[in-house]
């Protein structure tokens, strides 16, 4: 754990150098063993060290094909994708199922810029659970080279893939306003809609105002909530709140604008 306590290329090289000269001997003989709580402290070793020359050690674990723990699964994958190794693909396509939601997406999250691309560029090959953690990986890192493709992904008639990427999108800067967004608020899928509502908050257009204003009405708490917050972040918007929560016509909708105005006045209060 010291090698965290040094951020400098220089010094993480020298410690990287000096754990390969005299621990690599160590760590390959414990990758060995059966007992599974040494080969998982030699791989969370290998990987704090970025010890390269133990790769091959790690491929041929997998290519032996023995009943691996989802947790030295991960670990294996990990390393593996900090390598930037290109079999990495396929192993994780197979096995991915095995393996939490949270350790597929730090797997993806670990890729260099352009091996990930190639991720992208075979999104199709991939299962769909795999394809979805793509998409969010491309949200949480924020990688605005990907918006044009996130948009084309709002086309497919998967539900759970234009949930993400909207999700995702909502994730970037940026995003022009489109009238093609709209649809995503009339959506029988709640979840749809929700996300639609919070990628209007973050575009912040007057365009979005009518569809967000008919979202406050709508049967689901979540895409209520989301729309009156998306509200809150458009010029304009806390008026229109406030109007509503006077007089609207909907029960659910005032309510839900005297909710968000509330909360919006408390978090301002607590800023």
């Amino acid at each position: 754990h010291y090698s965290r306590l040094f951020e400098s290329g220089e010094v993480r090289q020298r410690i990287q150098a000096y754990a390969e000269r005299y621990f690599s001997g160590e760590y390959r003989r414990l990758l060995n063993r059966r007992n599974w709580s040494l080969r998982m402290k030699a791989l969370c070793r290998i990987d704090e060290f970025h010890m390269i020359s133990l790769e091959s050690d790690i491929v041929g674990m997998l290519e032996r094909r023995r009943k691996r723990t989802s947790a030295e699964l991960a670990q294996m994958f990990k390393i593996l994708a900090s390598f930037g190794n290109e079999r990495l693909k396929l192993w994780l396509s197979q096995a991915h199922t095995s393996l939490p939601n949270f350790a597929c997406r730090d797997i993806l999250m670990r890729l260099e810029e352009d091996l990930f691309k190639e991720y992208v560029d075979g999104f199709r090959d991939f299962p769909q659970s795999l394809q979805l953690h793509i998409i969010d990986v491309i949200g949480i890192r924020c990688m605005i080279k990907y918006q044009a493709w996130l948009e084309q992904l709002l086309n497919r008639t998967d539900a759970e893939i234009r949930i993400r990427a909207l999700k995702a999108l909502s994730h970037l800067s940026l995003v022009m306003p489109k009238e093609a967004f709209h649809r995503h608020a009339e959506s029988d899928n709640w979840q749809e809609r929700m996300m639609a509502a919070k990628l209007f908050g973050q575009i912040r257009h007057a365009m979005f105002i009518p569809c967000l204003k008919k979202l406050l009405s709508d049967s689901s708490w979540q895409v209520r909530s989301e729309a009156g917050q998306a509200l809150l972040r458009i010029r304009g918007g806390k008026q229109i709140l406030t109007q509503i929560a006077e007089s609207g016509a909907d029960r659910y909708a005032r309510e839900m604008a005297a909710e968000c105005l509330e909360r919006g006045a408390s978090d301002e209060w607590n800023g």
